[in-house]
């Protein structure tokens, strides 16, 4: 595995901009645009095959609005080309009868399609009106005669409903064109009526003009380097109760009446409140506990069961608990911390937006402040990463992988540190406005190619961890394959997180530093 992680070697000093993260094809779509796709679909079936609208709509809708699936399907002869489904014309002056309400009616108070199915207006009035209450299947409305195949056209819709109906048969047609398309998918944002669709299989992130970053895959804010199955376990792990793990790490049952409880000091002496009295290390009848057993802080009894093994696997359990416990919490909190800052590095982007456009209105000159924008971007862009960098840590198991996590971690962490500290400057100042025209100060060229150096070491930190993350540390081997999870709790204990042992048997919490416990002398697990 390379080590070529030397900020020198990174950062290239005549850098005129910084390089940006690859972004992935996709296009953010406003309602007329998404009726402009729709129409763009129809009509290349219709240059194709001279397949009529209301026909072309609903093969579109059946294939997921997959223009070339249909196309191949139509020249591959797998799916038949459908007939013109219109509105047939009647003789206004002859009288027909009304399928529905048996009146006989003359043709001008009559509707039908090609299929001959004969309607009087209120009656298929009605009928569409029920439709189009009855939801988004409306689209697919066809003849009310039932097994008629012949689809009502959206003209009929348009005569015969009233303006609120329409409109709302029009936003179920604009609507089905996201919600039946594989690679299309509403904003999830509360109050974005806007739309994308990508344009390769492989886009994850979308950031909608509306603000909101979220992830195509799952429609959830934007996750990386978390896979969407993990930011799931994640979000339901910080928002439930772990009571269970909490009692097995911290308590004992009271062995007469079996309630838990927990020992907030060293003493082993415990008196439930049930009225029992009991030790808690071997949980006998403290009746039974004198001085020569080892007084109020040892319990030779137990000493002597543990050394056959007889607690073994309760303190196994325990000590599984309180280090998941203890796990939970170093991530968690960093993770928090890192979110809460997220909001900072929102409002200096925005920030620097105004002051750079504020600077363009004074100094004209093209592309010379965009490294201001384009730095801002990019530091919460690597903020936003570092919080559920720590989310996809609390997952990890492999000792080797972790620590190889924290080490490019940390690189980025503290360079990114380095440009926040960097870009926390009153752009404004770089303005001279003593000379007759408003110029830059000598100070600025040297700011600027300061900031597009560490901007490219900390893109490059950014890339490579998204890299390693994503993919799993492929560079990386353990010597310790499939460990069990008590395997990996011992493996773990010397890992920068633990700063503190947790006894086995009295579950509290000693320094590092010490092999005993202070409270019950146990020895710590080796």
């Amino acid at each position: 595995m390379s080590d070529n992680w030397s900020d020198d070697e990174w950062a290239e000093s005549d850098n005129e901009e910084i390089p940006q993260i690859p972004a992935i094809p996709y296009e953010i779509l406003t309602e007329d645009l998404i009726e402009q796709h729709e129409a763009n679909c129809i009509q290349s079936l219709y240059d194709e095959f001279s397949i009529d609208i209301t026909q072309s709509r609903i093969l579109l809708i059946q294939h997921n609005w997959d223009v070339a699936k249909v196309i191949d399907k139509i020249r591959s002869g797998s799916l038949d080309l459908p007939v013109f489904h219109k509105q047939a014309s009647l003789i206004k002056s002859s009288k027909y009868p009304c399928i529905l309400c048996y009146q006989i009616l003359p043709g001008r108070e009559m509707k039908s399609l090609e299929c001959g199915h004969a309607f009087c207006i209120n009656c298929y009035k009605l009928f569409l009106t029920q439709a189009v209450l009855s939801g988004k299947d409306c689209i697919l409305t066809k003849c009310p005669i039932e097994n008629c195949l012949y689809a009502i056209p959206e003209m009929m819709f348009q005569d015969l409903l009233e303006k609120k109906l329409y409109e709302k048969f029009r936003m179920f047609l604009m609507r089905s064109y996201i919600e039946k398309n594989k690679q299309a998918k509403w904003c999830p944002a509360p109050g974005c009526n806007a739309a994308v669709i990508v344009h390769d299989e492989i886009c994850k992130e979308i950031q909608c003009h509306c603000g909101f970053s979220w992830c195509f895959i799952c429609g959830k804010e934007v996750h990386r380097p978390l896979t969407c199955e993990m930011f799931s376990k994640w979000t339901s792990k910080i928002s439930s109760d772990d009571n269970e793990t909490w009692l097995i790490a911290n308590t004992k049952n009271c062995p007469k009446c079996k309630n838990a409880i927990q020992k907030n000091l060293g003493c082993m002496h415990m008196t439930c409140k049930c009225g029992h009295q009991f030790c808690w290390l071997c949980l006998g009848d403290w009746s039974a506990h004198s001085s020569s057993t080892g007084g109020n802080y040892r319990c030779n009894k137990f000493t002597l069961e543990k050394q056959k093994g007889k607690y073994q696997k309760e303190e196994d359990q325990r000590v599984a608990a309180a280090y998941s416990i203890k796990r939970f919490e170093h991530y968690y909190n960093r993770y928090l911390n890192h979110k809460a800052s997220l909001n900072i590095a929102n409002e200096k982007k925005h920030k620097a937006k105004i002051d750079v456009y504020n600077l363009y209105s004074i100094i004209n000159e093209s592309h010379i402040f965009d490294f201001i924008t384009e730095s801002t971007e990019l530091l919460y862009k690597a903020k936003r990463y570092l919080a559920y960098s720590y989310a996809l840590g609390y997952f990890m198991t492999s000792v080797a992988k972790i620590q190889f996590y924290e080490f490019i971690q940390g690189a980025l962490e503290d360079n990114e540190i380095k440009l926040d500290e960097l870009t926390n400057k009153d752009f404004m100042l770089f303005v001279d406005y003593d000379s007759v025209f408003p110029r830059l100060i000598p100070e600025f060229t040297n700011y600027r190619m300061e900031v597009l150096n560490l901007a490219s070491v900390v893109k490059n930190y950014f890339e490579e961890c998204l890299r390693q993350m994503e993919n799993g540390f492929p560079e990386v081997v353990d010597l310790v394959e499939d460990m069990t999870s008590s395997e990996f709790i011992k493996e773990s204990i010397n890992l920068s997180y633990i700063d503190k042992w947790i006894c086995p048997s009295c579950t509290l919490g000693n320094d590092m530093n010490t092999n005993e416990c202070s409270a019950c002398g146990n020895k710590r697990v080796a």
